[in-house]
């Protein structure tokens, strides 16, 4: 489980549910790591990507959702690598680690090749 808890001048401000649920944890640590709602993808942005975006382009091609997303992310995210023992592998970048403006990019040039290359005009999120 994971909670969300704002943070003023340094100190953590948990409310009082979130003060239960912590104490009902039967765990001796707990991780904390810093959270920008500004810089993670959105859950609307997220919504709009697979009904609309990927859901119009699998429609006029007969690709699944999951297809198109796999294809859009080996051409239009950055290639990642890493290397293990001297060699050098190729990683996919998920789409999940990419902040609102990287998505919003993304989702624009999907939308763009989509329009150029397939003919197919993909409506605004408004």
């Amino acid at each position: 489980m994971n909670l969300i808890i704002p943070l003023q001048d340094g100190n953590l401000l948990p409310t009082q549910h979130d003060q239960r649920v912590i104490q009902s944890w039967k765990r001796e640590e707990v991780i904390v790591k810093p959270y920008d709602p500004k810089r993670d993808r959105s859950s609307q942005q997220n919504r709009y990507y697979w009904s609309v975006v990927l859901g119009t382009i699998a429609a006029e091609t007969a690709h699944t959702p999951e297809e198109i997303h796999e294809w859009a992310k080996a051409w239009f995210l950055p290639r990642t690598f890493i290397t293990m023992k001297g060699r050098e592998y190729e990683v996919g970048k998920s789409t999940t680690s990419l902040s609102t403006e990287e998505f919003s990019r993304y989702v624009e040039q999907i939308k763009a090749w989509a329009g150029s290359e397939l003919s197919i005009s993909i409506p605004d999120p408004s």
